[in-house]
């Protein structure tokens, strides 16, 4: 713990000839200090010279500080090395030196994870001196012949890669290089050789992008992560290069809203993965999934997310034990939600993670938080979670269960109150129906009866004889009998009962006015000043208004002569009388004008 890396690993020189089976350095320069010796954490072929006689299987030198390790430190440990741990160093350099691991034949496990930036502040610049392949600036640390790695850098020499093309270890089975730089750029490796063996590989967080072709050789891969790169555009094709994967990361990667609804590239690459058992998708800001193509799972983790509910339905995941929705934004789950969980939990005792979504607890989600701690799924926070009340209020499920009675009291009382007053109101109601329609039962029953056609049928001009009967003022006689006439009964056929031509003289005036409007399809009355101050007007009216029925509404037509004062028509007359059967005569018309076809039409019209 107090001994510089660099010194330690020249302490080994007495070990020259020995086979050792593992040395731990993790975190062994804890206690020295960053700042006072910068020689000490730079891993030279100086300092690896004493190794070379070595043979050491197991490696350990993580968490040390480390900010440059020599490219010939390979060849040294190449021989017997089985594990190698150099994650949460601060190696610069070309990343490339991750890659040479081919040279270890027997090499199985390699992690070179996590290379922390530099921080030049915690170093002092006065002592030690560098290896030329380094400088110090104002900035930082860096090596003179850093590139991004790309087709263009790639040689035999340092990725022993062909085009594209990446030769793997021949033994080597989990590969961990997760963050080991963060400007690796566009995916461009079409093909690994080699990995025959490799069951896990790490590459996230290294600032990839652009995972669009498929990848050959991967063939036999089981755990992918690919976590912190960028993954918009990924596709289908890329996917393909997994087909035996049961387990795969794709955490914040950015991917957009329609990445993983039916249809999106990447849940079609997801179906072609037949054996895939552990899914990761957190931290993506996606609000709509359709998880439930992927029937093999058995742990879904999707938090971190702004889902609303479930990613799947209708018991589309039938194997899945684990479920993690923690961090979304779901605030109670429906019934039938519930209802397909709880039968998870009852198959496969499930686990569902609920933490951190803004959970309700008000009267809508009682049942949900009943169901919290009745279910047989296993919940996070043993189901306690923190929620809203109806009222704004911030508290937990574990109080609301706990007071299930009362908040269940006092929500039924909201609803039951207006529905009991709308059930009174409505008993109120149908007692008054009640009421009027016992004291009205005939009328009603009338009604009823003509509704349903067997009632009095309404009139049809067949059964009258006459079309229309035509009272006038005196004043009006020469224009009733000369130019009404000549144009409805001459000219339009119309058979018309005219006063002065029909009536027989005598006394009985009255009575032939009530039998000719009884006679009469309609009543046409020729409207004047002089028709209103007749006495017999007021007599005509209200016999025209008598024999006006339901069976024929539409009896009257006032024919309107001059500037007729409207103000002196009686009410009696204007309640039983249309708008539309109000025709002005400007002027007395000649019988070939074109009002008389209206009032023809008019007279005509069936009753409705």
């Amino acid at each position: 713990m107090t001994l510089p890396t660099a010194t330690a690993l020249r302490a080994f020189y007495g070990l020259n000839g020995k086979n050792v089976s593992q040395v731990l350095m993790r975190n062994s320069n804890k206690y020295v200090s960053r700042n006072r010796n910068l020689q000490s954490q730079l891993i030279t072929k100086e300092t690896l010279i004493y190794l070379t006689h070595i043979c050491i299987e197991h490696l350990d030198l993580s968490y040390n500080n480390i900010i440059y390790l020599a490219e010939n430190s390979i060849l040294v440990l190449s021989r017997c090395i089985k594990y190698l741990d150099l994650s949460n160093n601060n190696i610069l350099g070309d990343e490339a030196i991750f890659l040479q691991m081919s040279l270890c034949k027997h090499l199985l496990f390699l992690d070179a994870s996590d290379q922390h930036k530099f921080i030049k502040r915690r170093y002092d610049l006065g002592q030690g001196s560098l290896k030329s392949q380094i400088k110090v600036t104002d900035n930082g640390l860096y090596n003179l012949y850093r590139h991004r790695i790309s087709p263009e850098n790639c040689s035999v020499s340092k990725l022993e890669s062909v085009g594209a093309g990446i030769r793997f270890l021949p033994n080597l089975r989990i590969c961990i290089l997760r963050g080991i730089t963060s400007y690796f750029g566009e995916f461009f490796i079409t093909g690994i050789t080699g990995s025959s063996h490799l069951a896990k590989l790490d590459l996230s967080y290294n600032g990839a992008w652009g995972f669009v072709k498929q990848i050959n050789g991967l063939s036999f891969l089981n755990e992918v992560d690919l976590s912190g790169n960028e993954g918009r555009g990924m596709t289908k094709d890329f996917l393909l290069s997994f087909p035996n994967m049961t387990s795969l990361a794709l955490n914040n990667m950015g991917f957009d809203k329609e990445t993983l609804r039916r249809g999106g590239s990447v849940l079609e690459g997801l179906k072609t993965m037949h054996a895939l058992r552990y899914l990761d998708i957190v931290g993506n800001e996606i609000r709509y999934m359709d998880m439930g193509s992927i029937r093999t799972l058995i742990s879904l983790n999707v938090s971190r997310n702004n889902l609303v509910s479930v990613p799947f339905e209708n018991n589309d995941l039938p194997d899945l034990h684990i479920l993690d929705l923690s961090v979304n934004s779901i605030t109670y789950f429906d019934d039938d939600t519930m209802d397909m969980l709880e039968s998870l939990g009852q198959k496969n005792k499930l686990v569902l993670r609920l933490k951190g979504n803004p959970l309700s607890c008000s009267c809508q989600s009682l049942l949900f938080v009943r169901w919290i701690f009745s279910s047989s799924v296993t919940f996070d926070s043993n189901g306690n979670y923190s929620c809203v009340t109806e009222y704004g209020a911030l508290t937990t499920t574990h109080t609301v269960y706990n007071e299930l009675n009362y908040h269940w009291t006092s929500c039924q009382g909201r609803f039951w109150l207006p529905v009991s007053i709308t059930l009174m109101c409505l008993i109120a109601l149908l007692l008054v129906s009640a009421m009027l329609v016992s004291r009205n039962w005939t009328r009603i029953a009338h009604h009823i009866l003509v509704l349903m056609g067997r009632g009095i049928q309404r009139v049809t001009r067949q059964n009258f004889n006459k079309d229309a009967y035509v009272a006038h003022s005196d004043e009006e006689l020469q224009f009733v009998m000369q130019d009404l006439r000549i144009g409805l009964e001459d000219l339009l056929g119309l058979k018309l009962i005219l006063p002065d031509r029909d009536f027989l003289p005598g006394p009985y005036v009255a009575d032939h006015v009530v039998e000719s409007i009884n006679k009469s399809w309609k009543t046409v009355l020729v409207v004047s000043d002089d028709f209103l101050d007749d006495p017999w007007s007021y007599f005509i009216i209200k016999s025209t208004a008598y024999y006006i029925s339901n069976l024929n509404p539409n009896r009257v037509i006032l024919l309107m002569v001059g500037n007729v004062n409207r103000g002196r028509l009686p009410e009696l007359l204007l309640n039983v009388t249309d708008e539309e059967d109000i025709i002005q005569l400007d002027d007395f018309p000649d019988p070939h004008s074109d009002v008389w076809v209206h009032v023809r039409d008019r007279i005509l019209t069936q009753a409705v």
